[in-house]
C-alpha cells in the first residue's frame, strides 16, 4: 500500500512538474514572436462573433499557436473583457499577448484620406466613397444639407467649401456622417474668435469669406500671390466691378472640355462672375487656411486685374489700370506663344 502510494505521489509530482512547465511555456510564448506569422495579417472582426470564433480565426491565420492557453489568459488577465469589432492590421512576427491587447482595446486599423485644398463638394464625396464602404446616396443627402453649418450661426444650402481640406484618418467601416462631421469640426477649429473679428470688421459674413477665399483658393496655388489676388476682388467689389474669375464659370459649367470660351463666359449662371456682379452664390471649393486667412487680409495695393504668366510658372503679373492689365496679357500672350513653339522643336 505504501508502495502505491508513493509511486501516486512521484506520478503526481512528475505531472505537476510537467503541468507547471507547460504553463510557464504556454505563458513565455504569449510574449515571443509567432514564427509563423512571416507576413502582415489583415483580421476583420464581426460585430457579434465570439470570443471562440476570433480566437479560431486567428489561429487559421497562424497568428495564434495555443488558442485554449490565450483564451484562458484572456479570461484570468482581462476578465473576459469583450473583443471589439473592426478591422485589424497584426505586423509579421506578432507576439500574441499583442494580439490580445489590440482585441481587447479595440485598436484597430485607421485609413487615411486626403482631401487637397481647392476641391469642390463633388471631388470630395467622390474619393470619400472612393476610400470607405460607404453609400454614394446617403453621403450626398449629407453634403446637400446645411443644416449642420447653423451651429456655426453659419446659413448655406449646402456643405460646398466647409468640409476642410485635410488629411484624416478613420476605420474601414466608418459611417458618412462620422466622416462630414469631423471635417466639419475641423473648419470650426479654425473658426476662431479673430476669424470672426476680422471678418465682422471688413463687413463679410463668414459664409462670404469663405466664398471669396473658395476663389483665392482656385486662382492661385502660391502662398505669395493669395493676399494680392485677394486684394483685386476687395478692390473690384469695393468699386462695383465684377469680379470676372475664370473658376466661378468653369464651377458652373456642365461640361467644362478643358479650355474657356467665349460661348462659356457668356453661359447663363449665377456663378459666372463675367455676367453678374458681387461675390457669386456661394463657395466653389474647399479653402485652405491660406486662402482663408488670405480672403481676411487682402494687401494693401491697388491692383485691379492679373493675368497668368506665360512660362506656366503659377505666377501672375498684375495690375492697377485696364491699360497695364491689357499690355501684361498681350505681353504673358507672346511669351506663351515662343515657350510652346520651343516645346515644339
Amino acid at each position: 500500500m505504501k508502495k502505491i502510494i508513493r509511486i501516486g505521489l512521484v506520478l503526481f509530482l512528475i505531472i505537476g512538474t510537467m503541468t507547471v512547465y507547460w504553463l510557464n511555456e504556454q505563458y513565455t510564448r504569449l510574449f515571443q514572436p509567432v514564427e509563423s506569422a512571416t507576413i502582415k495579417t489583415v483580421v476583420n472582426v464581426n460585430p457579434g462573433m465570439s470570443a471562440q470564433s476570433i480566437v479560431a480565426m486567428l489561429e487559421a491565420k497562424g497568428l495564434v499557436e495555443s488558442p485554449f492557453f490565450f483564451l484562458l489568459y484572456w479570461r484570468l488577465k482581462y476578465a473576459q473583457k469583450p473583443f471589439k469589432a473592426g478591422e485589424y492590421t497584426f505586423s509579421a512576427y506578432p507576439r500574441p499577448i499583442d494580439l490580445l491587447e489590440s482585441l481587447v482595446n479595440g485598436s484597430i486599423t485607421l485609413h487615411p484620406i486626403t482631401i487637397p485644398e481647392g476641391w469642390n463638394l463633388a471631388q470630395i464625396q467622390q474619393r470619400i466613397v472612393q476610400t470607405f464602404s460607404i453609400e454614394p446616396e446617403i453621403l450626398n443627402q449629407l453634403c446637400q444639407n446645411g443644416e449642420p453649418l447653423l451651429e456655426m450661426n453659419i446659413h448655406a444650402p449646402n456643405l460646398e467649401g466647409f468640409l476642410f481640406p485635410d488629411t484624416y484618418h478613420f476605420a474601414q467601416s466608418v459611417s458618412a456622417d462620422t466622416i462630414v462631421t469631423n471635417m466639419l469640426k475641423r473648419f470650426s477649429f479654425n473658426l476662431t474668435e479673430d476669424f470672426l473679428n476680422r471678418a465682422e470688421e471688413i463687413g463679410l459674413t463668414v459664409f462670404e469669406v469663405v466664398t471669396l477665399a473658395s476663389l483665392i483658393e482656385k486662382e492661385t496655388a502660391l502662398d505669395s500671390e493669395r493676399s494680392l489676388v485677394s486684394a483685386v476682388y476687395h478692390n473690384r467689389l469695393k468699386k462695383g466691378m465684377r469680379l470676372q474669375c475664370d473658376p466661378t464659370v468653369i464651377y458652373a459649367l456642365p461640361h467644362f472640355k478643358g479650355n474657356l470660351t467665349r460661348a462659356d463666359l457668356d453661359y447663363d449662371s449665377p456663378y459666372n462672375t463675367y455676367r453678374y456682379a458681387g461675390l457669386p452664390p456661394g463657395p466653389i471649393c474647399s479653402p485652405g487656411r491660406g486662402a482663408l486667412e488670405a480672403a481676411l487680409y487682402p494687401a494693401d495695393v491697388p491692383y485691379l486685374f492679373f493675368v497668368a504668366k506665360g512660362d506656366r510658372s503659377g505666377q501672375h503679373v498684375f495690375s492697377k489700370t485696364l491699360a497695364e492689365h491689357n499690355r501684361a496679357v498681350y505681353n504673358e500672350q507672346i511669351l506663351a506663344r515662343r515657350k510652346h513653339k520651343q516645346r515644339g522643336k
